[in-house]
């Protein structure tokens, strides 16, 4: 089973307590973020990779429209 997520939500406590399930169930997930958000997000990146969820980088912004997949509606 693959758990990928599509960036982070608005809520910092929500992103702390997905981390937070991830871990006491011992799971591993991917985060695909664009490098803006990431650095928005420096604390819960560095736990992400304590954790050893995987980071995949998705471009530096993403614009309101465009997709994971790079095709614009």
């Amino acid at each position: 089973m693959a758990l990928i997520f599509a960036g982070l939500t608005d809520s910092q406590e929500s992103n702390e307590k997905i981390l937070g399930y991830l871990k006491k169930a011992g799971l591993s997930a991917s985060f695909a973020l664009p490098a803006a958000r990431a650095r928005e997000n420096d604390v819960l990146i560095k736990d992400l990779v304590k954790s050893r969820q995987q980071l995949i980088g998705s471009g530096i912004l993403v614009t309101e429209g465009s997709r994971l997949d790079g095709n614009c509606p």
